[in-house]
């Protein structure tokens, strides 16, 4: 049985699709043979002579050290340490940006989500007092 045409209201029998003589395709039209790569003028993401945002500094053995403190938050009211210890950037910083890795304290992972809510015992406290 032939394969006939959906939206002929006569039955007419589909033409089959030519083969690509280059590459034996069944859909020449999709030939990759064919393909010519786009030409650019310009890179795609040219680098900045100079980098938009200044880079914070970065110190893995300071953050390792970090990691074998005890939790800071230990002796606030109203907080129960919880989960292994994180290293958080309390420091100034730049909108949108971290602080440098020399400002991290050691907090509990508890304790870093209630410090990030602003929820817990660090409900009260501002931004100024997060950062001290």
């Amino acid at each position: 049985m032939s394969k006939l045409s959906r939206h002929s209201s006569r039955n007419v029998p589909l033409a089959k699709p030519r083969a690509c003589a280059k590459c034996g395709s069944p859909f020449h039209s999709l030939c990759p043979r064919d393909r010519t790569p786009i030409e650019r003028t310009t890179r795609v993401n040219p680098r900045r002579e100079e980098p938009r945002r200044s880079e914070r500094e970065r110190n893995a053995n300071y953050l390792a050290w970090v990691h074998t403190q005890p939790c800071c938050a230990v002796g606030l009211p109203g907080h129960v340490c919880g989960g292994r210890i994180e290293a958080d950037h309390a420091g100034e910083r730049p909108l949108g940006r971290k602080a440098d890795d020399d400002t991290c304290i050691a907090i509990c992972s508890q304790g870093h989500r209630e410090r990030t809510d602003f929820s817990g015992p660090f409900k009260t406290w501002s931004r100024d007092e997060m950062r001290a």
